[in-house]
């Protein structure tokens, strides 16, 4: 194995985008907005052009998602 392989598998590389099909599974709780936890119906994954992962806490998934330049935290639940 070449020294560039063995650094790459070192670094356990996570995917960190989340595609259609996992974000079908989840639910949208609420997003972090300027007074704390808001939560929002109208608020969709279809709102946002990708969601990238920040944190799994085993029972709520903490999520940024993406439109354009304008980030959100958001809140999921599976």
């Amino acid at each position: 194995m070449k020294t560039l392989e063995k650094l790459e598998a070192s670094r356990k590389i996570r995917p960190t985008e989340f595609h259609p099909k996992h974000l079908s599974e989840m639910k949208l709780y609420g997003y972090i907005g300027k007074t704390g936890l808001c939560i929002n119906k109208n608020i969709t994954f279809d709102l946002f052009d990708s969601v990238h992962l920040v944190k799994n806490t085993g029972v709520t998934i903490h999520a940024m998602g993406m439109n354009g330049t304008k980030a959100t935290y958001l809140i999921l639940n599976k």
